[in-house]
């Protein structure tokens, strides 16, 4: 809680939190070459799960987690099946050590990334980095090309 305090409380957080999300979504679907699902993010919202801090005195902490979605380098004429899911978990996880949602939604590949307050916009330049690679390293063993 010090370290929230410090930064300049919720509203700080939040807000910061929140340009990340918008700045970082365009800069990742620059990088990918595609586009963000929401462009005038409007749609980019936090969730908020509510955790008990002090069961003494009923208070909750919210936390805020704002997300963006952005298209994947990825064929949408491609559906999505339990192969493909473990291919891109897999390599992700355990070939690049990062990790970011993905899922199949009107006939294209998104992914959704969280915006926290420990994360810079370089951090969504190195994670489309990484989702070409693993686009194309998927299409390849799928034996399509892009």
């Amino acid at each position: 809680l010090d370290f929230r305090n410090w930064f300049g409380g919720e509203h700080k957080i939040n807000e910061y939190c929140h340009d990340l999300a918008l700045k970082g979504g365009k800069r990742l679907a620059e990088v990918l070459g595609t586009q963000v699902m929401d462009p005038d993010g409007e749609l980019t919202f936090n969730m908020v799960p509510l955790l008990p801090c002090d069961s003494r005195n009923g208070m909750l902490i919210f936390l805020m987690h704002p997300q963006v979605n952005v298209e994947l380098p990825f064929p949408g004429s491609v559906a999505i099946t339990h192969e493909i899911d473990l291919k891109f978990k897999e390599k992700l996880l355990y070939k690049h050590k990062a990790y970011s949602a993905h899922f199949y939604h009107n006939n294209r590949w998104w992914t959704r990334c969280s915006a926290q307050i420990w994360n810079e916009l370089e951090d969504f330049e190195k994670l489309g980095k990484v989702w070409l690679s693993v686009c194309a390293d998927v299409l390849e063993e799928l034996g399509l090309k892009q």
